[in-house]
């Protein structure tokens, strides 16, 4: 194994979809630099998917009309759901593909001809600017019978344990360390779902809503999310 692998390991969790290419792994020029346990092939896109990986990987063996329609249409669907860097890998694609899929939402064109060490490095950098690089150890935030370890990206409310989404995740993140402070809706949705995506504020109030069930905080009476009627939320917890 390169010295940089080994010396820098890998921190995200792989999500490969194959369009047009044979299912395999190791057909990945870089895929025995990174350990088993941190690629998975998905067969589908959804919530219960992708919950858990850091960032999505399209490995396209061709790009006929059917393979791009179905690269377009997954792409905007990951965009209307939870916020993952997307890359692809494989063959090279035109000038006006690229610029069309960026546009829909793709981070980063990955080349066959690129080393190891460039593709390595391209992809924690997204996942950096996405906010999942590991967390210290001693990340853990507890909100009455409410758990948050944010090394494991798990709840646990009433001793029952589940993952937090990607959007989740950087949601609780960003209150964390805003304890107190008056949040607009704007501010919220240019850091959790970037500042390059049009402004949705149902997509604030919605991942809010989820977020209060989910630690066990009351929407008509909240403890520890509190809203600021017309102008934004503040997080409140018991240091403050």
């Amino acid at each position: 194994m390169p010295a940089f692998i080994k010396n820098q390991p890998w921190v995200g969790k792989i999500g490969c979809i194959f369009l047009g290419a044979p299912v395999d792994l190791m057909s990945i020029s870089f895929a025995a630099e990174i350990p088993d346990e941190h690629l998975q092939v998905l067969t589908e896109i959804n919530s219960e998917s992708v919950h858990h990986l850091d960032i999505i990987l399209f490995v396209l063996g061709r790009a006929d009309q059917a393979i791009m329609d179905r690269l377009f249409a997954e792409l905007k669907l990951l965009r209307a759901q939870d916020t993952l860097p997307v890359a692809t890998y494989g063959i090279a694609l035109e000038g006006h593909e690229k610029v069309a899929l960026i546009n829909t939402g793709l981070n980063e064109c990955l080349s066959p001809n690129e080393t190891p060490r460039e593709m390595l490095a391209k992809m924690k950098a997204l996942i950096r600017r996405y906010g999942f690089e590991k967390a210290p150890a001693s990340e853990i935030m507890q909100l009455g019978d409410c758990v948050i370890d944010f090394t494991k990206h798990t709840i646990s409310l009433n001793g029952e344990t589940s993952n937090l989404s990607p959007i989740e995740y950087r949601l609780l993140k960003y209150f964390e360390k805003n304890k107190g402070v008056l949040l607009t809706q704007q501010q919220i949705f240019s850091h959790v779902w970037g500042v390059d995506k049009p402004f949705n504020s149902h997509y604030v109030v919605l991942y809010i809503g989820k977020i209060r069930k989910r630690i066990g905080d009351s929407a008509s009476n909240p403890q520890w999310i509190v809203s600021d009627k017309g102008l934004g939320y503040r997080f409140m917890d018991d240091s403050i």
